[in-house]
């Protein structure tokens, strides 16, 4: 999937993004972007820079502490970005090869940026590698910017979400940039500061997004150094599996989860198996027993609330005698300690498997996917986002509003929705009256422990391609936005099967013809 670049790749990229000189009767924003061009002393495609490697530090300017270590290599469009969580002491890594965004977790297990996350990669990777300045722009008002009067110029890439440039028309700087302005992924970055790259020639130095507490400044940049080829691909993986029995092994099914019994560093656990958990998660009684190696500590976030866990590294987790080796996963989870629940078994187990759950027969089975030809497998193949190494796919409610919907299996009983959906005509039978309070309101837990109310009544169907799920039981929570949603286990368990083909960023579903 992601193989090295060649020349003629490269000039192809060249030629997708550069675009032909504006039409005079455009060039008051023509000439804002001319400014810019200006101001900078470059831009993408000129040959000031074959290539640009940045440190950057993330910076909770309210505690007074780096959150994030950033190494950032580009050349030209093309980049790889690695990040460092300073506390949790763990790296993830993303970046754009000239034709596919990719995106890797803490163990190296890699998967494609797909749909809107795309649009949005693709549009932040154009801002910062001032690719913006020759894109077709067009007047969108004024605004002030910290005091600066700026004039807005929206620009467009074909393949990308629309930015709002807010272009300070004194100086060519950008003061801030909105991609995807009004949009459900509409995100907000303040420029505080340019800084110099080369004699002559600027990038931008200090930025902050909307919403958070974070600020980004470059602390060293090197250009025109070298970088390979190899420099700018995904990492390698750190966690491996080695496969052993390729047969279905026996789980419990209950009315809300699906359990399966594992060794970790040979100790026997209980777990659920959670679609939505982006990492594996142990209770802190559990990985004591293990003995777990502690590397840092972090912050772990679920529907409503947030806990402090520590990041630990598994030797060995074993299911049915398939062993994943030397993988990263954190530990805390004071809500797991319900149920006699040891912790969530979620994305690196199916990252780089065929992992199907089979609902009528109780059973789970995982395979090597260097041995399936999982084309042929049978069932409805759906193409799903793993962006955040959750399962996400294109879905509709009331067969008429599109939905982005993930698929979790951890979520006992429950379908959410964003209630931003009202905004596109969203209807939901709600029973308002004094009895009905009980049902239409309801206290919603995360895996933290906290929770959220939801707003819960019926909606006519939901439609996964050929799939109706009829008169489902819905709740709109506050967590969610734009047009997220949330398909738990009650939407799920009604399948016969549920085949996870991560390798081919896919999920197969076998309905149930009962």
């Amino acid at each position: 999937m992601f193989k090295k670049l060649t020349a003629a790749l490269c000039a192809a990229i060249f030629a997708f993004l550069c675009v032909a000189p504006l039409a005079a009767q455009a060039d008051d924003a023509a000439a804002l972007l001319a400014k810019h061009r200006a101001f900078v002393g470059w831009q993408y495609g000129d040959g000031s820079f074959k290539s640009l490697s940045t440190t950057v530090e993330v910076t909770d300017t309210k505690k007074k502490k780096t959150d994030y270590e950033a190494m950032i290599k580009r050349a030209g469009i093309i980049y790889r970005q690695d990040i460092f969580d300073v506390a949790a002491k763990t790296s993830s890594s993303n970046g754009f090869t000239g034709n596919i965004g990719w995106t890797s977790d803490e163990n190296g297990f890699t998967v494609p940026v797909i749909g809107d996350p795309a649009k949005y990669d693709l549009a932040s990777n154009l801002l910062f590698a001032e690719a913006t300045s020759e894109l077709p722009g067009t007047l969108h008002g004024t605004a002030t910017v910290d005091g600066t009067p700026c004039t807005i110029v929206r620009v467009v890439q074909a393949k990308a979400f629309p930015i709002d440039l807010y272009i300070d028309p004194a100086t060519g700087a950008y003061k801030r940039a909105v991609i995807d302005p009004s949009g459900d992924d509409e995100a907000t970055i303040d420029i505080l500061a340019y800084k110099e790259a080369a004699p002559g020639k600027k990038i931008m130095g200090t930025y902050k997004y909307h919403g958070s507490r974070l600020t980004s400044s470059v602390t060293k940049i090197v250009a025109n150094g070298p970088i390979s080829n190899e420099q700018l691909q995904p990492p390698s993986q750190s966690a491996e599996w080695t496969f052993g029995d390729a047969t279905p092994m026996a789980i419990a099914i209950t009315s809300s989860r699906v359990r399966v019994d594992a060794t970790i560093n040979g100790v026997l656990g209980h777990f659920i198996l959670d679609t939505g958990a982006a990492g594996l998660f142990f209770s802190q009684d559990f990985a004591d027993r293990a003995h777990l190696k502690k590397l840092g500590s972090t912050t772990s976030s679920s529907i409503g609330g947030k806990e402090k866990d520590e990041s630990v590294i598994v030797d060995s987790l074993t299911i049915h005698g398939n062993t994943l080796h030397n993988v990263r996963a954190l530990a805390g989870g004071s809500a797991l300690n319900q149920e006699g629940i040891d912790g969530l078994l979620g994305f690196p187990v199916w990252a780089s498997t065929i992992t199907t759950i089979d609902f009528v027969n109780h059973t789970l089975l995982i395979q090597d996917p260097a041995k399936i030809d999982s084309a042929k497998l049978p069932g409805i193949h759906v193409v799903a986002d793993l962006s955040t190494f959750q399962p996400r796919v294109p879905m509709k409610i009331n067969n008429s509003i599109d939905i982005n919907a993930l698929l979790d299996t951890g979520a006992p009983n429950l379908t959410l929705i964003s209630p931003d959906l009202r905004k596109y005509g969203f209807k939901m039978l709600i029973d308002d009256t004094v009895a009905g309070a009980f049902t239409s309101y309801r206290a919603i837990g995360g895996a933290t422990g906290g929770y959220t109310i939801g707003e819960c009544g019926h909606i006519d169907s939901l439609n996964l391609g050929p799939i109706a799920y009829q008169f489902a039981n819905t709740c709109t929570v506050d967590d969610f936005s734009g047009r997220d949603a949330l398909l738990g286990f009650d939407f799920l368990s009604g399948f016969h099967s549920l085949t996870l083909d991560y390798s081919h960023s896919g999920i197969i579903i076998v309905p149930n013809t009962k």
